[in-house]
């Protein structure tokens, strides 16, 4: 099979609807593009030189020119999967492309997934992607651990597959279209991700399940490079942005503590001048040596993992935390002069009616600046 085009998808729900107000307002219609479907573009490109995305979190996809592509590429998480599959069945009964679905979504339902496409990638797919095209480009078949497919109404796998070790490759953000052009909207900010996998085991997380317990990291100076990279895509037009912040997207940045530490040294040595938001177990609220470097190297932000405010509700779901380390751990983050946003869920067999009320009244009285709150059911 000759490969000459590749298209990457990354599906909306909903998708991407032009409002003045999203130039201001943070909005369902606009969102930030998924930074691991384009680090596979980014890999892809190398291999193939006509391979785009389109995100439907900022832009309409150009179906011409998808439908020309001899791969289709879908990634999707679990809130855009009927979105993603009615793209991918749209492609299957108007073009010839082989469409390939991946992304955690596809990795923890596999057999659903099948059902809508050639092929599943399962796991991270930084470099069984290429051993992919690999197969198709020589006419053979997909042997490699990590794939897929329904064969005959029953669905047949290649196993599991190893998790990738280099993980340094930095994004090219160029190769999302319209994202440029998107990029001034104050509702969309660089991001970038340092780290993956995470060594606790919350009962309610997918983290562990798609990218392991092991902790893999890039090197400082590659993290250092991909957010220089990304504040000047941000940042680099006629009429300057307000919102001025970069969000480290790690689900768990300082769990290896050592490399958090000369991450944050490199960006304070670096000419890097900027603001940064960043994600965290309370646990971090108990180091001072940490919190110092954040705060020397611009972090006004970290938005900490508090999920719950009753210790029963801890102990139901393997959460290694408790209510009054929680509420210490906030106030010594805002001592150092960094702001503590709220990642709370509802919804445990633990609540009961009132929840909302008291979540609240946590939130004003520790001055928790911004929540976000999502249901477990």
């Amino acid at each position: 099979m000759q490969i000459r085009k590749i298209r990457f998808i990354e599906p909306g729900n909903p998708p991407y609807r032009r409002l003045l107000r999203n130039l201001w307002t943070y909005e369902e219609h606009l969102r930030n593009p998924s930074i691991g479907l384009l680090t596979l573009t980014t890999i892809v490109k190398d291999r193939v030189e006509d391979t785009l995305m389109y995100s439907e979190s900022i832009s309409y996809i150009n179906w011409d020119d998808v439908l020309d592509a001899d791969i289709v590429f879908l990634g999707m998480f679990s809130f855009a999967a009927p979105r993603g599959y009615e793209l991918a069945e749209k492609i299957r009964a108007n073009s010839s492309a082989c469409v390939v679905i991946g992304g955690l979504h596809a990795s923890l339902n596999v057999e659903e997934a099948a059902a809508h496409c050639d092929y599943v990638l399962l796991g991270e797919a930084d470099e069984s992607i290429l051993e992919f095209i690999d197969c198709l480009e020589r006419d053979v078949p997909v042997s490699f651990p990590g794939v897929a497919w329904l064969h005959e109404g029953a669905l047949t796998s290649t196993g599991k597959r190893l998790a990738p070790q280099d993980i340094n490759t930095i994004p090219n953000r160029d190769l999302i279209f319209r994202y440029r052009k998107m990029a001034g909207h104050n509702t969309l900010w660089p991001q970038v991700h340092a780290s993956r996998g995470c060594p606790d085991n919350c009962d309610y997380c997918v983290i562990i399940q798609h990218f392991g317990r092991r902790v893999r990291t890039r090197c400082p100076e590659n993290i250092v490079e991909d957010i220089r990279q990304a504040i000047a895509f941000h940042d680099d037009r006629p009429i300057p942005r307000l919102t001025k912040a970069l969000w480290v997207t790690d689900d768990n940045f300082f769990a290896d503590r050592a490399w958090a530490l000369s991450v944050l040294k490199a960006i304070i040595a670096s000419d890097v001048r900027y603001r940064f938001t960043i994600q965290a177990r309370y646990e971090v609220g108990f180091d001072d040596e940490m919190l110092d470097l954040l705060k020397r190297a611009g972090f006004v932000e970290l938005a900490m993992g508090i999920e719950f405010m009753e210790d029963e509700s801890f102990a139901l779901h393997h959460k290694k935390s408790r209510r009054d380390d929680i509420i210490r751990a906030i106030h010594n983050i805002q001592r150092h002069g960094i702001r503590v946003r709220g990642l709370f869920m509802m919804g445990a067999d633990t609540h009961s009616p009132g929840i909302g009320e008291r979540l609240a009244a946590f939130v004003e009285e520790h001055e928790v600046r911004g929540v976000l709150i999502q249901s477990m059911y």
